[in-house]
C-alpha cells in the first residue's frame, strides 16, 4: 500500500513501479525505466493478436494495440499473484506459477478478456 488503510496497520510498501514509453510511428519501440524479464514479457504478450508485436533490435508494438500491450507489459513484471484475471479467461489459459500469472499459449485465443482492473496496474 502507498497509503494504507487503518485496518492494515499503517504498513507502507515503497517500490519503483515499471514505467513504459513508446517511440516511433506505426511500430512503436518500447522503452522501460528498469530491467525486465523478457521471458515473462513474451509470455504475456502472447495474449495479443498475432502480428501485433515483434522483437528486432528491441521490442515493438503496433500502434493499434498500445493500451493493451502496456497493460500486459506491466502485469508481466509487476504481477502480485492475486488471480483476478484467471476468472476472466473463458478458456482457462491463465495459471498461477510461482506466484505470478502465466499464459498457457496452447489455450489462449487472444480474446483479451483477461484485461481489466488489476492490482499490479492500479496500486
Amino acid at each position: 500500500w502507498k497509503e494504507p488503510p487503518d485496518w492494515a496497520g499503517g504498513v507502507k510498501v515503497e517500490r519503483e513501479k515499471l514505467r513504459i514509453e513508446f517511440e516511433g510511428e506505426d511500430w512503436k519501440k518500447v522503452k522501460f525505466n528498469k530491467n525486465i524479464n523478457m521471458a515473462t514479457v513474451k509470455n504475456m504478450l502472447f495474449a495479443l493478436p498475432e502480428g501485433t508485436w515483434k522483437i528486432e533490435d528491441g521490442l515493438y508494438i503496433h500502434k493499434d494495440f498500445l493500451n493493451q500491450a502496456k497493460s500486459l507489459l506491466i502485469r508481466s513484471q509487476e504481477c502480485i499473484g492475486c488471480g483476478i484475471c484467471l476468472a476472466r479467461c473463458p478458456t482457462e489459459a491463465l495459471l498461477l506459477s510461482h506466484g505470478k500469472v502465466k499464459i498457457r499459449e496452447d489455450y489462449c485465443i487472444h480474446c483479451l478478456y483477461c484485461l481489466g482492473k488489476c492490482p499490479a496496474e492500479e496500486f
